[in-house]
């Protein structure tokens, strides 16, 4: 125990004007507003069956995130030691690192995709170091800001690297009838409906106990919002997201600037609080799922068109 809280001591020494917005970026890519982002870019530049078993893997690895966490109950570096400064206030336990795990179920299963999908050594090598060189620095970001400890973020990636090879290996079980009847529309109507109803239940424990979750009102808001959004699309829009790496790179990078500068703008016009995120982010999920397709329609016209795109 002194060993790791000298480690965190030692990463926290770091701090500088530099370091200190450096690492509270890196942080982010442990978050859940990051994990929306990305869902929302695979639905739109991707796939949109593999957005559904992406926030899946993800939603499952925080679930039993934390179970454990209520199990070990490991307080937080800070609260153990006087030593450590609680810079970046989280509330919970520390054991694992939630951040750590959700970051590395999201590269495993984006990696995993690559590798099946990809025959490039040079694209897969590049990406995996990428992806774990970021992994890296986001666990350093959590004992930097006094978050965890070094186990902690070490556990959170060994379960967020096994995880999705574990649901992989769970889901080869299914008999083929079974996967062969989990068609694109069944899977979006249940979708809507479960996270309408979960929306609906959550709003009458804020309004009669003062319970809220901001990540529960994030998260339906973007599912109502995919929900919707492939139904209008598959009728009215028939939008392509398949149209191979290079287009899809483009219109993520759009999707981002146009999902992020929006934001910004609402967050200057309105106070996001309580049930204000389900509104924010149920707009966003529908400017990336109904606005932005419209609109790569008609910019990406001709490669559409002479493209073959993802079945619906």
């Amino acid at each position: 125990m002194l060993m790791e809280i000298a480690i965190v001591k030692f990463f926290q020494g770091l701090s500088s004007g530099f370091a200190d917005v450096f690492f509270w970026i890196v942080t982010k890519l442990g978050e859940e507003t990051f994990f929306m982002f990305i869902l929302l870019g695979i639905y739109l530049c991707y796939d949109k069956m593999f957005s559904v078993k992406y926030s899946m893997y993800y939603l499952l690895s925080v679930g039993i995130n934390n179970l454990i966490k209520v199990v070990v109950g490991r307080p937080r570096p800070y609260v153990k030691s006087n030593e450590i400064v609680d810079r970046l206030h989280a509330t919970g336990k520390s054991f694992p690192s939630g951040h750590t795990q959700g970051y590395f179920v999201q590269a495993s299963t984006m990696f995993n995709e690559l590798n099946k999908k990809n025959n490039n050594k040079k694209l897969k090598t590049l990406v995996s170091i990428i992806l774990a060189v970021f992994g890296i620095l986001l666990m350093i970001s959590r004992m930097f800001w006094g978050q965890h400890y070094l186990s902690d973020v070490c556990v959170g990636m060994m379960f967020g690297l096994v995880l999705p090879f574990l649901f992989d290996w769970l889901l080869s079980f299914v008999p083929k009838k079974w996967k062969d009847a989990i068609t694109p529309k069944r899977v979006f109507v249940f979708l809507g409906i479960l996270s309408s109803v979960l929306f609906v239940l959550f709003l009458i424990l804020e309004l009669t106990v003062g319970f809220y979750s901001r990540k529960v009102y994030k998260f339906l808001g973007v599912f109502i919002a995919i929900s919707l959004g492939y139904f209008v699309d598959n009728k009215w829009i028939r939008y392509e997201s398949n149209q191979g790496w290079k287009i899809g790179c483009i219109k993520f990078i759009l999707s981002i600037c146009v999902v992020s500068l929006l934001y910004w703008v609402i967050s200057l016009i309105v106070p996001i609080v309580t049930f204000v995120y389900f509104i924010v982010y149920l707009f966003l999920g529908l400017v990336c799922t109904i606005l932005l397709p419209m609109l790569f329609k008609i910019l990406f016209k001709e490669k559409v068109d002479s493209g073959k795109g993802n079945s619906k």
